[in-house]
Order: structure tokens, then sequence, then C-alpha cells
């Protein structure tokens, strides 16, 4: 039985099916909406945009803004470690001939990734290079998973850029990820590309308990971990029935009233008739 491939982290799964990715991703419609409604306010005011992208970890949300370019045409999805500086990669982009260039900041969710005066360091950044011509198809995108790094951002983008930054509209988009009843598409989906077409209930799970775990989950991201932590205490269940057993081999000897001493004459000292050193061997 091979080892099961279920990763629950988009890093993790590009790795793994970096060239199934259209095969395994599902849409999420009203995020996509949404940033429909970016891209249109975009083009009328001839300027980038910002979105700080707020969601629970394992909602999805970076498998979602890396993946859009897979339901809308035209779009380029950059990505920009931690270790680069915000403005350096902001400086270092061109105009772009997509429609759409959306620029993903990592590795940035939380406060304490973070120093605050980095965060404005970073908010002027991008307000300036939204504003010229290197920016105008462009959308930085923010990742968060904590409403007081969301809040601050905010805060920082609606002082520094005001509407011209961050639109009209909620200055922070809430991420929710895929609908709960796709959870387990989503899971067998993803266990079919990576696991030689394997489904859950190929590998032991039954419709009741795959109930129990999609109700105990809150995000896709705590489902897929549920079952590949179930699938997994399967697999060393199975195992464990196939574990190997020592060899043993039985020697029947017609002996006397003092088999001990019939046995040790046999297969012991020089006149012994059974070489059982040489029968093992072989």
């Amino acid at each position: 039985m091979s080892d099961i491939s279920l990763p629950d982290r988009y890093d993790v799964l590009r790795r793994k099916a970096d060239s199934r990715m259209a095969e395994i991703i599902d849409p999420v419609d009203a995020a996509l909406d949404h940033l429909d409604d970016v891209v249109v306010d975009m083009n009328a005011s001839g300027r980038g945009a910002f979105m700080i992208l707020r969601g629970d970890s394992g909602t999805g949300k970076s498998t979602f803004i890396h993946t859009v370019d897979l339901f809308r045409d035209n779009v380029e999805v950059v990505s920009v470690p931690k270790s680069t500086e915000v403005s350096t990669a902001l400086e270092e982009l061109r105009p772009t001939t997509c429609a759409l260039r959306i620029v993903v900041l990592e590795g940035r969710e939380a406060l304490t990734d973070i120093s605050l005066e980095f965060l404005e360091k970073a908010v002027h950044a991008i307000n300036a290079f939204l504003r010229n011509e290197a920016g105008e198809r462009t959308l930085v995108a923010w990742t968060v998973n904590t409403d007081d790094l969301a809040s601050r951002l905010a805060g920082l983008a609606d002082a520094i850029g005001a509407e011209a930054l961050l639109g009209l509209g909620e200055p922070v988009y809430r991420f929710s990820g895929p609908e709960k009843a796709k959870f387990l598409s989503i899971a067998n989906n993803t266990l079919a590309r990576l696991n030689q077409g394997q489904s859950i209930h190929d590998l032991g799970i039954s419709d009741q308990r795959a109930r129990d775990l999609l109700q105990d989950s809150q995000t896709i991201g705590s489902f897929l971990a549920s079952v590949r932590r179930e699938l997994t205490s399967n697999e060393r269940h199975i195992r464990s029935l196939a574990k190997k057993d020592r060899c043993r081999v039985w020697c029947v000897v017609v002996a006397g009233n003092d088999p001990d001493n019939d046995v040790d004459g046999i297969t012991r000292g020089t006149m012994y008739s059974a070489d059982i050193d040489r029968l093992l061997a072989v």
C-alpha cells in the first residue's frame, strides 16, 4: 500500500501537483465575483487596487488568490516572499500586458509576523506603486488571518490613500472559503488526482464517518487534515496486520525415554548426523 498524499495547504499542493492544479481546485464563486467588481473599478479609475484578504487559517485564501488565473482569462499572479521588501519587489515590476496582475504578499498574515514600522512603509510603497503606470492593472493582495492586522492595515490604507487605495466598498474582504457542501467532493477530487484515482471510500472511510468529520470541520483545511489523519490511521492498521513473523524450523526426533540425550547426540558433538546450523542457513 503506497503512502497517502492529501495536502491541506496551498504551497504543499503546488509542489505535489503543479501540473494538475486545474483538475483539483474548485472555484469560490463569491470571491471571484468580488474580484470582478474590483477589476471593473480599476479599469474605470485607471489605477491599481489594494485588497486586504481576511480569512481564517485553513479557509483556502492563499489557494484562491494564487489560482485566479485558472478561472479568469489573461491573469498573471506574482508572489512576494516575506524575505523580500515590499517596496523593492514593487519597484522591480514593469507595466503588464495582462488584463490583471495580482501581486500576493506572502508570509505576513499576523501582527506577530511584522513590525508596525514595516506596515506603514509597505502601505506607502503600495499606494505609490498603484498610482503609477506600472501598477495600473495590478491588484496587490495582502492575505491576513487576524482581525488586528486587518484593522491596522485598513486604517493605514485609509489614512495614506483613502478610497483611491481601497475603493468605496468595505476595506477588508472577508474570505470564507468554499461552501461546506463542497468539502467532500474537494477531498475526493484531491485524493483521486494524487492517489491513483482512489476516493475516501476506497481507503476505508464510510459515509457516516465522512459526515462526522464534515460536521466537526469549520474550514476546508481542517476537513482535509481530519480526512488525512483518518486515512493514515487506517493505513497503519492495515500495515500492522501484515507484519512478518520470524521463520521457525521444527525437527521431529524419534527417541527413547531420555529424549534430550538422543537429540543432543544427533545434533551436537563430533558424531552428529543433523547439521542444524547448515539447515537453517539454507
